[in-house]
């Protein structure tokens, strides 16, 4: 309960994840990976889709140039889009006690959930990615039937000379459809209240962020393992950060006590 207030704070957005990814690599190297977007586990993401329009077209020889940009286009995001997951407070819902996430992301209440300040994250990243396309926001949810492909260009841009695929274009696309391609999912993960980071690294360099400056506290999980104590007390002390644990008491009450 001692630092709850700073955890339920607007700000405050978390990141679950194992005890040894969190101590071995995470807090370790003080470096939070962004990953892959075709690595995800949602089909919506990691199957490959098309990212990009074709529009109208008054001629065949138009069509097959905007087929082949948006081939081209869609392959680009696909592989070069990274993104960093996080779960955001909601009222009366705090981001740290969703047990399914515990369960599923913090393997089974053993794990960690680390907190960040979302405004030193948005620094960090126009600090150390140099990248012309970085978004950040909350991701809604939608059932199956309002997150088809063909229902998310809301905002065409007839500006757009599909014929001539570069980076430029893309940087234009992604910048009117971003929220209709990567802030949309299905309904079934709203509980996991997301708020994502994402870059285009189209040089394949950016994967790690420096989160030193942008890391707040460690919340352990009910099943963490009191052996492992002295490992994370020796890292709040060098990062400076706050700790508290997550307990589920025998009436079924969520709380955090250190």
């Amino acid at each position: 309960m001692k630092y709850e207030k700073i955890f339920n704070d607007v700000d405050i957005i978390f990141h679950y994840t194992k005890l040894e990814i969190a101590l071995e690599c995470i807090l370790k190297s003080k470096q939070l990976r962004f990953t892959k977007y075709e690595d995800s586990k949602d089909p919506h993401e990691y199957k490959k889709r098309n990212f990009a329009l074709t529009g109208s077209f008054s001629t065949w020889n138009e069509f097959d140039k905007k087929f082949i940009c948006t081939e081209k286009m869609s392959n680009i995001i696909q592989q070069n889009l990274r993104v960093a997951c996080f779960c955001r407070n909601k009222p009366n819902y705090p981001g740290y006690l969703r047990s399914r996430m515990w369960s599923q992301y913090a393997d089974n209440h053993r794990g960690v959930c680390l907190a960040f300040s979302k405004k030193a994250l948005q620094k960090a990243v126009r600090k150390q990615f140099k990248s012309d396309f970085k978004k950040n926001g909350i991701v809604k949810y939608y059932p199956h039937k309002d997150i088809r492909y063909d229902k998310m260009y809301k905002h065409q841009a007839s500006t757009i000379n599909y014929s001539d695929c570069n980076h430029n274009i893309i940087k234009e696309h992604l910048e009117i459809n971003y929220k209709y391609l990567f802030f949309k999912k299905h309904c079934d993960y709203r509980d996991e209240a997301e708020y994502w980071f994402i870059v285009l690294d189209m040089d394949s360099k950016f994967e790690y962020i420096d989160i030193s400056d942008c890391l707040v506290g460690i919340i352990l999980g009910d099943n963490f393992p009191i052996t492992y104590l002295p490992i994370v007390e020796s890292i709040e002390s060098e990062l400076g950060i706050i700790r508290d644990q997550v307990y589920i008491w025998d009436d079924g009450n969520v709380t955090l006590s250190r």
